[in-house]
């Protein structure tokens, strides 16, 4: 009787012992989900402002083009002034030379 009461004492020693092994094995887990839910709203985040990152890249890529284009016009209009002041200029040696 004494060994059959042993094994019961032991046996509920080994409940109680798992039994609190199983709450802090709950308590860490809520834990680590509190934890991923934290970690999703942070990577929704970054996403989202990635995209506007994205976004806004490809707003000054189509600014950048345009600039690019009023430039190559402003260097063609510069050439063509550069052109015509030549002319001018030649002109100019033209009469100077025949006074």
């Amino acid at each position: 009787m004494a060994i059959i009461k042993q094994e019961k004492d032991d046996s509920s020693t080994q409940l109680q012992h798992q039994q609190l092994e199983f709450q802090k094995l709950q308590e860490k887990y809520v834990l680590l989900l509190e934890d991923k839910k934290r970690q999703d709203v942070k990577i929704k985040r970054w996403v989202r402002k990635a995209s506007k990152a994205e976004k806004m890249v490809l707003e000054l890529e189509k600014a950048n083009g345009s600039l690019q284009e009023q430039c190559h016009n402003q260097d063609k209009v510069i050439a063509n002034l550069d052109e015509q002041v030549d002319h001018l200029l030649s002109i100019e040696q033209t009469l100077s030379s025949e006074k």
